[in-house]
């Protein structure tokens, strides 16, 4: 014999069993969580990387200004693939090489001043 409680349980249960299988089912129709793995960028712009390496000089030189990094247009993104930008602005007051590598195929990159 079921009690009445077990009843209104199993009634108020339902419900919610039938409403979270309706969202799984929309969630995979429409592919919920293919955002979380959105690719990256296919191009680097010149300008947003010159902007990110001028900023990441100044942090780690501890400079009150940024330098001007000067980088091409555009260069495609592949790990492993090395560019070169030019830097301006530094205390020895000579344009140096920038050489920047891509890391990773999601535009991040690794960056080292050379030598003059």
């Amino acid at each position: 014999m079921v009690s009445r409680g077990a009843g209104r349980r199993r009634a108020r249960l339902i419900p919610g069993l039938i409403a979270l299988a309706a969202l799984l089912a929309i969630g995979i129709v429409f592919g919920a969580g293919a955002d979380l793995t959105h690719p990256g960028p296919d191009r680097l712009t010149g300008s947003d990387v010159s902007a990110q390496l001028a900023l990441g000089i100044q942090t780690q030189r501890g400079m009150p200004t940024p330098p001007v990094v000067s980088c091409p247009a555009s260069e495609p993104v592949r790990t492993g693939f090395t560019f070169e930008c030019s830097v301006t602005g530094l205390p020895s007051h000579q344009p140096q090489k920038l050489d920047v590598t891509e890391i990773d195929g999601r535009g991040h990159l690794r960056w080292k001043i050379s030598s003059p």
